[in-house]
């Protein structure tokens, strides 16, 4: 059941469970800031998810606005959503500067990977983006009828992956895709498949940076365990999906006999010994070690793919060029090293 966010705030804030120096610190933090600037616009915001909700039954959801400050800090600090769930529980600052009971400010992963699931399928992070800047813009009275040129850039309209975020994507993709069409192929996978990438998506890739590499090692054998497992089925290889597995994969991982850096052993069938007649076709294959290692981040071309979604985008440098003679033909590396662009585009501002 949909209920938006009370604005009226209680005879007695806080009902007197902060002392007065604890009160005066929240004062001075961000939560009296999100209190007395971001809630009246939040408020509004939120009636563009009423629809999705019904208005008298089921079960009353988290405020939207609470969701969306908590993304924010999310995002903000790196955090984990296990790490988001623990600010909200334990720091005061969330519930102050709601002015809410405690009940209403803890939530739960699943509640948080709902609304994301939310804002993907219905687009409605680029209109509440779009909204909030325009809201910035006309409380703090700016002026944005001018620009420096040198400050131009060019972002391609889709999600930023990091390798590992692309990594689990295509996996994510294949396996919601294998199970459609081959439900027991799909079954038939290791427990650890459907931990890892079945539940919730994006799970497998919502981790800190100190343990990213880790993963993206783990998601790369994983990988090539799927292209080896289905390497000689037809209905499974023509799919899209698959090829789309198997192009991340070439473009950033191999496969040696030898264990290094970054690498992952694991255990590929030998095919020279594999059973070849039908009768004896779902008997396990003999194994033979191999070694998955991811290639430095250096040395994946700028045409690798980018997003599932767009096959075509390719990484890419944005150039300036600057109307003083010292800065002509800068190679702005720091504002075009994170951008996508479209293979072969670049971009000059005069």
């Amino acid at each position: 059941m949909y209920r938006p966010l009370p604005l009226q705030t209680t005879l007695f804030p806080c009902n007197g469970k902060y002392g007065d120096t604890e009160l005066a610190a929240l004062q001075h933090s961000w939560a009296q800031v999100i209190q007395q600037k971001m809630l009246p616009f939040l408020a509004g915001v939120e009636n563009d998810f009423a629809r999705f909700f019904s208005a008298s039954m089921g079960r009353p959801i988290k405020y939207i606005s609470l969701l969306i400050v908590l993304h924010l800090f999310k995002e903000m600090n790196d955090w984990t959503d296990e790490e988001l769930v623990d600010a909200a529980y334990f720091d005061k600052r969330f519930e102050y500067a709601f002015d809410l009971p405690f009940h209403d400010i803890i939530v739960c992963q699943k509640t948080l990977h709902n609304f994301r699931r939310l804002l993907l399928e219905h687009e409605l992070a680029g209109s509440l983006f779009e909204r909030a800047a325009s809201h910035i813009i006309q409380t703090l009275n700016l002026d944005t009828t001018k620009q420096r040129l040198d400050s131009s850039h060019i972002v391609s309209n889709m999600a930023k992956l990091s390798r590992l975020g692309l990594f689990v994507r295509v996996v994510e993709n294949f396996l919601r895709k294998l199970k459609h069409v081959a439900p027991q192929r799909y079954a038939d996978l290791p427990a650890r498949f459907r931990e890892r990438y079945g539940k919730r998506r994006g799970y497998f890739a919502d981790t800190r940076s100190g343990k990213a590499q880790l993963r993206l090692g783990e998601c790369a054998h994983d990988m090539w365990e799927l292209l080896d497992r289905f390497r000689g089925d037809a209905a499974i290889t023509s799919l899209k999906v698959m090829a789309l597995l198997q192009r991340v994969f070439t473009e950033h991982c191999a496969i040696e006999k030898s264990a290094e850096t970054q690498a992952v052993t694991v255990q590929l069938r030998d095919e020279a010994t594999a059973p070849t007649s039908s009768a004896t076709a779902t008997e396990p294959a003999p194994f033979a070690s191999h070694t998955v290692v991811v290639q430095d981040a250096e040395n994946i071309p700028s045409g690798a793919l980018q997003n599932p979604s767009d096959e075509d985008a390719a990484y890419g440098y944005i150039r300036t060029r600057l109307r003083s003679g010292a800065g002509r033909n800068l190679l702005a590396k720091q504002c075009g090293a994170n951008h996508h662009c479209r293979a072969g585009a670049s971009f000059q501002s005069k």
